[in-house]
């Protein structure tokens, strides 16, 4: 982050500090901080160490099927220690259960994310807290990029009529929510400002686009519906738009989002006569208009 140096009476030269930071560790007017020389640069330091945030879900009464958006929701929320206590052995399992199948670890290679000690039907995840903005936009374009090889696979295996392989690309939404959950996580874990809840935004409608894929994964497979030419065409056009929302997202550039914006509206819609496929496939193109105006409110 940039700051300016000010005058402050005739000899004085300060800068301000970032209001996030002091609310972060409760410092206000009067406070010391301790400054140390390393090189060319000051490291401020704030004196205070920082307990770890904590929760606690208690499953006692809590039907099977709500503990998986319970962890969900600790998780994203930023919680670093989740104690989650079991009053059956079943939900137990089921706690295990999930823990192993989101396999979070996979997105956050350089952090030890998930520690599981079980005793007394509780289970206890110890989960990083402090991630980088750098990392953050790395795991928004890793959510694109799936997103991208998906459409991909499935223009593929739709022009073979492989139709069990399309059907089985339904499982790969749950890579999409995985990738979400992290990003929000980060989000929240470290707000920024306003710009925060536009990248939240943002993530959201991508996690909604694997939702839409999922559904004509499931249709095409269902009813067999053999692609014409134009159909591959309309999925390849989507994947033009992704590849044109990477260089904006790394390179913020007006002239391109306009450039987004006309191509997506000039996309002929695909020739299948099903009122369903259709929907999502409308849905998708809306979902990254909608991204587009999400992206713009957090850099302009």
């Amino acid at each position: 982050m940039e700051r300016s140096i000010v005058m402050f009476g005739n000899a004085s030269w300060c800068i301000t500090l970032p209001k996030e930071w002091l609310k972060k560790y409760g410092l206000g007017k009067g406070d010391k901080i301790n400054v140390t020389e390393e090189g060319d640069s000051l490291i401020l330091h704030a004196g205070r160490h920082l307990e770890p945030k904590e929760c606690t879900i208690d499953l006692k009464g809590v039907d099977t099927s709500l503990i998986d958006k319970l962890i969900g929701a600790c998780y994203k929320k930023g919680y670093e220690i989740i104690t989650i206590h079991c009053d059956e052995e079943e939900k137990h399992k089921e706690v295990r259960r999930i823990i192993r199948n989101k396999k979070l670890e996979l997105y956050e290679k350089d952090d030890e994310l998930i520690k599981k000690a079980h005793k007394n039907n509780e289970v206890v995840l110890t989960l990083p807290g402090k991630v980088s903005e750098t990392k953050l936009h790395e795991q928004i374009v890793a959510l694109m990029k799936e997103l991208y090889r998906m459409n991909d696979d499935f223009r593929d295996l739709w022009k073979k009529q492989q139709w069990k392989e399309v059907a089985e690309l339904s499982s790969r939404d749950k890579i999409i929510n995985d990738y979400a959950d992290v990003c929000r996580r980060m989000i929240n874990v470290n707000p920024k400002d306003a710009d925060s809840t536009s990248f939240y935004v943002f993530c959201s409608y991508l996690e909604k686009i694997g939702d839409c894929y999922k559904e004509i994964f499931k249709r095409v497979a269902e009813l067999k519906l053999k692609p014409t030419t134009k159909d591959l065409e309309g999925f390849k056009n989507i994947n033009e738009l992704f590849i044109l929302f990477f260089n904006i997202f790394k390179n913020f550039n007006l002239k391109k989002i306009n450039e987004m914006i006309i191509q997506e509206r000039e996309m002929p819609f695909p020739s299948i006569d099903d009122p369903d496929f259709l929907f999502f496939y409308r849905l998708i193109r809306k979902y990254l208009v909608d991204c587009l105006s999400s992206f713009m409110v957090a850099f302009i």
